[in-house]
């Protein structure tokens, strides 16, 4: 089995700091948190190259996996999407309420 792979600068300058906080960037992790529903995610490397995701609501909480599904490989792009369509889906959940 081999190692992570790593998060590159390219990687971390990809990511939109108008929606998401960085609250930790390097070549093994990213942590951001969103401004708009201020739910934070963990994005790790496999050890295929592949993003995992985990999500929690605050700090006070703990991580969990985000499961989520794509059409390709699990990039960070598709990443953002997941985290911005649960976005979506949270506050049309509290838009109905």
């Amino acid at each position: 089995m081999g190692s992570p792979a790593l998060f590159s600068q390219t990687d971390i300058d990809t990511i939109d700091q108008r929606y998401f906080i960085l609250m930790e960037a390097t070549a093994h992790v990213i942590v951001l948190c969103s401004r708009y529903t201020g739910h934070q995610w963990l994005m790790q490397r496999d050890t295929h190259g592949g993003v995992r995701l985990s999500h929690r609501h605050s700090s006070r909480d703990p991580w969990h996996p985000q499961a989520y599904r794509c059409s390709g490989p699990h990039t960070l792009f598709a990443a953002l999407h997941v985290i911005r369509s649960h976005d979506a889906y949270v506050l049309h959940t509290v838009r109905i309420k």
